[in-house]
């Protein structure tokens, strides 16, 4: 398995998006569109910037997707680092594909200069998960039908 940044592949887009499609977007449903992540994922293939999407490959097939992105007065008061849309497809789950991407995910906050990496999930049994990798509770949030559970993680002392 091996990472690579979405601006060096954006020929997989299609393949992304339809990832996020399969695992995320009944999160998402009347927010954002498969359409509209699309358009999202093409305007992301970028170089140097955040959002910055990063795909997961095992050989040359897309298991795997995350994104660092700032979000701002979500989960602080102010702009944040933080993981979005980590997804992997179903038949590389409990293989160490998310794992991985957690990883090289704090590696490339770390290099970014941020003191703090963010998440939030909305399915509170897998931020036993995200805990492994240093992540701890810091607020649980109401949203609609569900509750978001926000978590963070100290890079730098």
């Amino acid at each position: 398995m091996h990472i690579k940044y979405l601006a060096d592949c954006p020929d997989k887009i299609d393949e992304v998006a339809d990832l996020w499609n399969k695992t995320l977007a009944h999160l998402w449903a009347g927010y954002c569109t498969f359409e509209e992540r699309k358009e999202q994922l093409y305007k992301e293939a970028q170089v140097g910037k955040l959002p910055i999407g990063n795909v997961l490959f095992y050989e040359e097939d897309v298991i795997g997707f995350y994104r660092l992105i700032m979000v701002d007065d979500i989960i602080k008061d102010y702009n944040v680092l933080a993981f979005g849309s980590l997804c992997v497809r179903e038949d590389f789950r409990g293989r160490g594909a998310g794992a991985l991407m957690v990883n090289d995910g704090i590696q490339k906050a770390r290099e970014t200069g941020f003191g703090r990496l963010y998440l939030g999930t909305s399915d509170g049994s897998i931020s036993k998960w995200y805990a492994t990798f240093g992540f701890y509770s810091i607020r649980i949030r109401h949203f609609e039908d569900r509750y978001i559970h926000y978590m963070e993680k100290i890079l730098r002392v």
